[in-house]
């Protein structure tokens, strides 16, 4: 569904409800009021923007995503990552929030209990992230531009001794100390040359900060531009952002070109259609991991102008690990979504929707013979790994909605939906190059007896569900929901197949009984919820089985079996209790929600 956020209403699964009606723990996020923050990532902008959802920041690698947890964990060795759904379309876990666009986001909204979340069944136990794009304002045409340059830093210096003259002095007091001779006296021992201390001393020799060689100060820019127009019929927003961003690595970086088009065309006034469609090109170069903390006695080159390698065994020489060493993934990613909204009869919509992603990987790797042991013992190691993904999902779901006698509001949603989820994933492993010239461009050039290609196999996903729900307001001051899907996996073995998650809220608006006359206090309401929410995130054919092709005797190769079937593997499921409190002062200007909930987890998966 494509509802866009206004004031007072809060997108929820498969619809919007007036913030007042909400009897489900809810957080909004509206995007115009962190317009001016630097972040460029949306997890960026989640950091500390509400109750019980935590953003986590493992990884200073470019592009890396963070860890998002709502209300902790619900799994042990399951994901624990919440669902994200782009405008109606479920896209998968939070990872996939590198692939929005931050500039073309108007709101997000983060179900965190069990009533606000049932309805997205066995994929909302984590919680559910909805991201809702902008659409152009009625009557306007907008043309933006918006560039961002963030410059990194290390927050504290590198721990690192970098006097060579000491090191060289109490190199040479530890080897007297020991009963040995000092090394550091001009001589040369195993093919390495230890300077004398004078050589030190009056700058004969070496100073090598590594730092320098290896590190830089990391810059991030993003630049976006964006065209929007509306009229009485059609909308169209087009967004295009290129982000570039280094690592603090030299030559590590991660790079996304992303484009984003985002259409409604009303064909009568009772039939809209709507079309989201998002195109990516990420390119991760890989160069971390570099000897910043190497000796600076050692030189960078040799008299000769090579590579200064301390021994035949010296794999850590950071320039030869920039020069030589190929480490890159590209990726492409296409969403597109169509959708249709129908008023068959007034208060009755009918919502067909489909959905179809496509995704590619392909890593390049080449280590040449000088880079490490593995690759010198093998004459240089070159591989190319392939990925794809298809995701297709078909949804239809009617929603009613009605007012009688001014006093009873009912809305209800009912339908169902089908996604189809495919990949396949071939890599392939050459050894023996008689030189490093084409890295891993030509494979056939390494040693035949040395290739590998490995399959990662075929895989196919089938999820059938149906889902309703019921909201009630009686006076907008005593609100009921009940929500109920039903998803049926091709995951687990038939009569297991199937998992139910229902769930229940009430909520009481205190503010509206005729009581209630508080000075500044003008809005509290009260509310409670209880309900179960799945998890089916395990392997694909665990419940099944599986056989491998295992090389096991002279080089022979056999199918024997990789995995034993567990036919009763079956749905983990989540049960939470939430009661929570919402308030409201000075007309809103100060809101304040607190909520203790309650999350069991039974059949768990692992």
């Amino acid at each position: 569904m494509h509802p866009r956020s206004i004031d007072e209403v809060v997108v929820v699964g498969y619809g919007a409800v007036k913030k007042s009606d909400l009897t489900g723990s809810v957080a909004s996020v509206k995007m115009g009021a962190l317009d001016n923050l630097s972040s460029t990532s949306v997890d960026g902008l989640l950091q500390g923007r509400a109750a019980g959802l935590q953003v986590l920041n493992t990884s200073q690698d470019p592009g890396a995503g963070a860890i998002i947890r709502i209300r902790g964990n619900s799994s042990l060795e399951g994901s624990n990552t919440p669902l994200v759904v782009v405008n109606g379309f479920p896209m998968g876990d939070a990872g996939n929030l590198s692939q929005i666009n931050v500039s073309d986001i108007e709101s997000i909204e983060i179900l965190k209990d069990a009533s606000a979340s049932a309805i997205y069944g066995s994929r909302g136990a984590n919680g559910v992230i909805l991201v809702t794009t902008k659409s152009a304002a009625k009557g306007q045409t907008n043309i933006s531009v918006k560039h961002q340059t963030v410059i990194s830093q290390l927050s504290d210096p590198l721990d690192i001794w970098y006097d060579p003259m000491l090191m060289a002095q109490v190199t040479n007091e530890e080897q007297v100390n020991a009963g040995l001779n000092p090394i550091y006296i001009g001589q040369t021992i195993g093919g390495i040359y230890y300077p004398s201390l004078l050589e030190i001393q009056n700058g004969e020799w070496a100073n090598t900060d590594w730092r320098d060689l290896c590190l830089r100060t990391p810059v991030l820019n993003s630049t976006t531009a964006a065209i929007s127009s509306a009229n009485d019929r059609a909308s169209i927003n087009l967004n295009v952002n290129y982000h570039n961003n280094q690592g603090l690595y030299k030559k590590d970086s991660y790079e996304r070109i992303n484009a984003n088009l985002g259409v409604t065309y009303n064909l009568y006034k009772n039939l809209k259609l709507t079309s989201y469609n998002v195109f990516s090109i990420t390119n991760r170069n890989i160069s971390n991991g570099l000897e910043y903390g190497r000796t600076p006695l050692w030189p960078v080159y040799d008299k000769e102008g090579n590579y200064y390698l301390a021994g035949a065994q010296d794999f850590g020489h950071p320039l030869v690990i920039l020069d030589n060493v190929l480490n890159k993934t590209t990726g492409r990613d296409f969403v597109t979504s169509l959708a249709v909204d129908w008023e068959l009869v007034k208060g009755l919509t009918i919502h067909p929707q489909l959905d179809y992603r496509y995704q590619t990987s392909v890593g390049d790797v080449y280590r040449a013979s000088n880079t490490s042991q593995d690759a010198n013992d093998n004459g240089g190691i070159a591989q190319i790994n392939n990925s794809f993904n298809q995701n297709l999902m078909s949804e239809t779901y009617l929603t009613f909605s009605r007012t009688f006698n001014e006093n009873h509001a009912l809305t209800v949603m009912a339908g169902h939906s089908y996604t189809w989820d495919t990949g396949r994933g071939l890599y392939t492993t050459a050894r023996g190059f008689v030189n490093d010239v084409l890295q891993n461009e030509n494979m056939n050039a390494g040693n035949p007896n040395l290739r590998q290609i490995y399959n990662d196999g075929y895989y196919l996903s089938k999820l059938l569900s149906f889902y309703g729900r019921i909201n009630y307001s009686l006076k907008d001051k005593y609100l009921l929901t009940a929500t109920m899907r039903a998803d049926g996996s091709s995951k687990f073995a038939e009569g297991n197949r199937w998992g139910y998650f229902p769930a229940a809220s009430a909520g009481w608006v205190v503010s509206e009984e005729k009581f209630w006359n508080v000075r500044n206090f003008n809005s509290f309401k009260i509310r409670a919820s209880y309900g179960l929410t799945g998890n089916n995130y395990i392997g694909l054919y665990d419940a099944y089985g599986g056989f491998g092709a295992t090389s096991i005797y002279n080089g022979a190769s056999a199918i024997l079996p990789t995995a034993l079937p567990n036919m009763r593997l079956k749905w983990e499921t989540t049960h939470q209790l939430d009661i929570g409190v919402d308030m409201g002062f000075f007309n809103d200007r100060i809101r304040l929600m607190a909520d203790y909930y309650n999350k069991k987890t039974t059949d768990l998966l692992f």
